[in-house]
């Protein structure tokens, strides 16, 4: 039999219309036509689970991270304090008892006195509502929400012999301080006492340029040697020479023909014949070689007085040479000499200079090292409390680690009451597309039946089908 209505389907069978009461068919509104829509999940108390459920993961993953840990230097431990609220606690309780009533009589029949003339026990025993029973306006207190917040505290125990080195270590830095504070006294008189800087070396400038000498001109030199006085051959004097020569030779050459031509007279020769002829042939050869002799000796003394010429020239030439020579040798031993003497002197000029420039770098740095010292002076007495302030610091052992727990995933109620009401919401759209089928199918079949058996048939089979 079905159970589940639709409010029209109700209004049509003249049921009421209460969902949450049976009906006389003992049917329900159901869903479909205008039934109500799943109500929304309280989603403020989801997320207040929610996070109560993730507080609690984390209070659980806080104590699993709180081991005791030993050492051969000491021991580590925790202690949790809850805080107990005793005097809100004491206060809640107070007020708690404060708000009790007694039972208030109640009337009965002969004016709230039975028979007997008393009061019931049912008017004894009644409360504030005047049910005849007494109670607390107020709920009684629970400890548990008076407890406070956990604060843990770390515990460290050393070992005897880790305490006596650190307190040696603590005694140590005690005794720093205290020497630092002693030199306070010092470090602030140096630190405001200002610094005299005129008092000190002044700085000096930068020295003059040296004055360099310049090695002047180089000297002209000879480079030439006079060639025009050379000597040419004298041919008019080899002529002299020979005309001089057959001069003086010709009367004796004559005197030789006449004497000649005497002889071949002698001799019968006569001019024209063969023996004449030859004798004067062989006298002018003769006469011939004699000339020549003549040429030849104007021609050797021409060359003698050549060669001697040539000689002296030479000798001139050469003397003009070395004159030249000389001179370039002296002026170019002179330049050296001036070179030389020129360096010199700029090599004086640039160790002077020098010289002066070391003053000046060392009046410089005195200058600076005096300044560096009254700055160390000023500085020193602060230099040295700090460093016995945080030359040695205290330190603790080492406590080793350990694995340490993972925080667990809290449940997740706002997701789940969402996903629930999706769920209510998704069949609730079903029973109502399910229902708005079943009344189009139940109106269908009505008329069908009024058309055919008529109006109180039709309605009969209705209600037969539904019981």
């Amino acid at each position: 039999m079905k159970l589940n209505y639709s409010r029209r389907e109700l209004e049509f069978f003249g049921e009421p219309i209460n969902p949450e009461l049976p009906t006389r068919l003992n049917r329900r509104a159901g869903g479909g036509g205008k039934g109500s829509a799943p109500p929304a999940p309280d989603y403020a108390g989801a997320a207040e689970r929610q996070a109560q459920a993730s507080m609690d993961v984390t209070k659980y993953q806080t104590r699993a991270n709180r081991p005791t840990i030993n050492t051969p230097w000491g021991t580590q431990s925790w202690e949790v304090n809850n805080n107990f609220d005793q005097a809100g606690y004491d206060a809640a309780m107070q007020a708690y008892k404060d708000s009790y009533q007694p039972p208030t009589p109640q009337e009965s029949g002969d004016g709230g006195f039975n028979g007997l003339g008393s009061i019931s026990l049912a008017n004894v025993l009644g409360n504030k509502n005047g049910n005849g029973q007494g109670g607390y306006s107020l709920p009684k207190p629970n400890r548990d929400d008076f407890m406070g917040q956990e604060e843990w505290t770390m515990n460290t125990q050393l070992t005897p012999e880790a305490q006596k080195a650190l307190d040696s270590q603590m005694a140590i830095q005690q005794g720093r301080s205290d020497t630092a504070l002693g030199l306070m006294p010092h470090a602030q008189e140096a630190i405001t006492t200002p610094i005299d800087y005129n008092s000190m070396q002044q700085y000096a400038s930068a020295p003059e340029i040296a004055n360099l000498q310049n090695a002047g001109n180089a000297p002209n030199l000879q480079t030439s040697v006079d060639t025009t006085n050379v000597p040419t051959y004298n041919s008019e004097y080899v002529q002299g020479v020979t005309n001089q020569a057959l001069d003086y030779m010709r009367p004796e050459m004559q005197a030789q023909r006449e004497a000649l031509d005497a002889q071949l007279a002698a001799q019968g020769i006569t001019p024209g014949s063969e023996a004449y002829n030859n004798a004067q042939r062989r006298f002018d050869d003769q006469q011939s070689r004699d000339q020549y002799n003549a040429v030849r000796l104007g021609m050797e003394q021409g060359n003698a007085m050549y060669r001697n010429q040539l000689a002296g020239n030479e000798q001139q030439f050469g003397q003009n040479l070395s004159a030249g020579q000389f001179g370039n040798a002296a002026m170019g031993q002179q330049n050296s000499l001036n070179l030389a003497n020129t360096q010199f002197n700029n090599q004086n000029e640039m160790t002077s200079y020098q010289q002066r420039m070391l003053n000046t770098e060392f009046d410089n740095n005195l200058r600076n090292a005096q300044i560096a010292e009254a700055q160390m002076r000023q500085q020193q007495p602060l230099n040295n409390m700090n460093a016995l302030v945080t030359g040695q610091q205290v330190s603790m052992p080492n406590m080793p680690q350990f694995n340490t727990a993972q925080r667990a995933q809290a449940p997740q109620y706002l997701n789940a009451a969402n996903m629930g009401y999706q769920a209510d919401l998704n069949a609730y759209n079903a029973q109502q597309a399910g229902a708005g089928n079943m009344m189009g199918g139940l109106f269908s079949l009505g008329g069908a039946a009024l058309g055919g058996a008529g109006m109180a048939g039709g309605f009969g089979n209705l209600f037969s089908m539904g019981g």
